[in-house]
């Protein structure tokens, strides 16, 4: 989705990922390289990925794709 002000205009992703579903490494590298296209990019949803530095008391192979990027 678009959004824009008077001065601005961003793109909003909502994501959503199943917990027992693997998504590919390409998707996470595909949704940073959407990213880094953009000049204003908000991603919400949820990611069902968990990782130590989100103060998880685990870390997921979900995580660890997310944050490498």
């Amino acid at each position: 989705m678009e959004v824009s002000s008077d001065n601005e205009k961003f793109t909003i992703i909502n994501i959503y990922r199943h917990p027992n579903c693997n998504i590919p490494t390409q998707f996470y590298e595909d949704l940073m390289r959407f990213r880094n296209s953009k000049i204003k990019c908000i991603f919400l949803g949820d990611y069902n990925a968990h990782h130590s530095q989100w103060d998880c008391s685990n870390t997921d192979h979900a995580g660890k794709l997310i944050l490498a990027e």
